[in-house]
């Protein structure tokens, strides 16, 4: 299997958008990993922006909360959610959402995935291992979003394009 990781100039755009929120820009690297895998041939569902996304998301899959991508976007079988991290108090938080959202996920026989970033990661540790717990250690950082693809249920949607 190849390795698919974002190239110099895509992290080059990542890191220089200043002007874009960072849950933004982790988002846009999960989309264009998934966009050069071929998986965009099966199309995955990217939550829109803001709370009335995640509200569509949540009613179109029946899931709550509604993951940032789900994937392919009938008959799901991965869902995957973005979270940066500046602070350790904002990290308890979203290891809280991510966590909620994998039990919605398995509930409804879905492989979750999360994609974290941020210092406040690095500052609770044990937020990020609660994570990694509810994820079955499908979870990823910018460095290692490429490893995505490896997830036999993203790697079936490849292999049979």
């Amino acid at each position: 299997m190849s390795s698919v990781s974002l190239t110099e100039q895509e992290l080059s755009i990542l890191e220089a958008a200043g002007s874009s929120p960072l849950a933004n820009i982790r988002r846009q690297a999960v989309a264009i990993v998934l966009s050069r895998s071929g998986t965009d041939r099966d199309p995955f569902w990217r939550t829109p922006s803001g709370a009335s996304g995640a509200s569509e998301t949540s009613a179109k899959f029946g899931l709550s909360p509604g993951p940032d991508f789900v994937i392919p976007d009938t008959s799901p079988t991965v869902v995957i959610e973005s979270k940066i991290g500046e602070d350790g108090g904002t990290v308890r938080d979203k290891a809280s959402r991510i966590q909620s959202m994998s039990r919605a996920a398995a509930a409804r026989g879905l492989v979750a995935c999360a994609v974290v970033d941020g210092k406040g990661w690095r500052e609770r540790p044990s937020a990020l291992a609660e994570v990694i717990i509810a994820t079955d250690g499908r979870t990823y950082t910018l460095n290692t979003i490429g490893l995505l693809l490896a997830i036999p249920e993203i790697q079936a949607l490849v292999s049979t394009r």
